[in-house]
């Protein structure tokens, strides 16, 4: 995005303690996304083993807290499933004044309600950003890529009390992001201007998909509709052409450009060279059989 400058620093001495912190240890979620790359069940460990090791976390940052003047999390999880995270947010009494101390929350948004919020409402005197990723606002879609039964519903009065703090400026900036794919493109012009419109987003954020390896190669393929080879590719640069994309709170990461996605065949004896070579032998062994069937066909039918 062009930033790389604004995040650079220079250290004469390495501090004892950090100035800040990043948090997304704690991999716990209420979402199974068709598209998370983190997914909890990937885990091989007992959770007892998980959990002592998130309690041990937990003790250990105690010390450095006061010493942190920028704390973010999530990104690995859901931060509202988070209780070690969540802990470790309401007991953050920094040394430095109010105003050069910054949170950064990460969410889904399912949870973002003003129950949840008092948890962690001690973050709302520092400058505070949030962003909440949401797939759909279209039930079908919603639930099917969340991997969730929650009613979107929840999520959208949960939007409205975000917006709330926003308007109070408890919340600094908010950015909405979703990950745009084959089940949801066509959705993002009008998910887009909701995100603007109702619910005050100060960015919108639109990542393409990209394929990592999470799924089964054919989804994979498939869920990648920037692919140059994808059936619904040109249907999605049509859509992108919408004049809300060019709006200035409206930042598409995909740039409207084709991904390097090859065509399906190329793609899975890449990623799947075994399953490639029976699915190549069996089309090789039956071409005989559709061609003579063809041939018969012309004979009898004359087609």
């Amino acid at each position: 995005m062009g930033t790389i400058n604004d995040h650079l620093i220079e250290i004469d001495d390495i501090p004892e303690y950090p100035s800040s912190l990043y948090l997304a240890h704690e991999e716990v979620c209420n979402y199974t996304c068709t598209f998370c790359t983190s997914r909890v069940s990937w885990r091989k460990e007992p959770p007892e083993v998980r959990n002592a090791g998130y309690e041990a976390i937990t003790e250990k940052l105690k010390p450095v807290l006061p010493h942190v003047k920028r704390i973010s999390a999530h990104g690995r999880g859901e931060l509202f499933c988070a209780r070690g995270i969540l802990k470790t947010l309401s007991e953050w009494r920094p040394l430095a004044p109010a105003e050069e101390c910054s949170a950064s929350l990460e969410t889904n948004g399912s949870l973002f309600d003003a129950e949840h919020w008092k948890q962690i409402e001690n973050l709302g005197q520092y400058n505070l950003r949030v962003a909440i990723t949401v797939t759909s606002f279209d039930e079908y879609t919603y639930r099917l890529l969340s991997g969730t039964t929650l009613p979107i519903q929840q999520l959208i009065d949960n939007l409205h009390f975000v917006r709330s703090l926003r308007e109070k400026g408890i919340i600094n900036h908010l950015e909405i992001a979703s990950v745009v794919q084959e089940r949801n493109f066509w959705q993002m012009p009008e998910f887009a201007r909701r995100c603007v419109e109702e619910f005050g987003a100060d960015t919108v954020r639109l990542r393409p998909y990209l394929v990592h390896g999470s799924n089964n190669p054919i989804r994979d393929w498939f869920t990648d509709m920037r692919g140059a080879y994808h059936p619904y590719r040109e249907e999605y640069r049509q859509i992108m052409q919408d004049p809300i994309f060019q709006h200035p709170k409206v930042l598409d990461w995909g740039g409207g450009r084709d991904s390097q996605t090859p065509d399906l065949l190329p793609f899975l004896i890449r990623r799947e060279k075994v399953r490639a070579i029976k699915v190549m032998t069996a089309e090789i062994l039956k071409w005989p059989f559709r061609k003579a069937k063809r041939l018969l066909n012309r004979l009898r039918f004359g087609i």
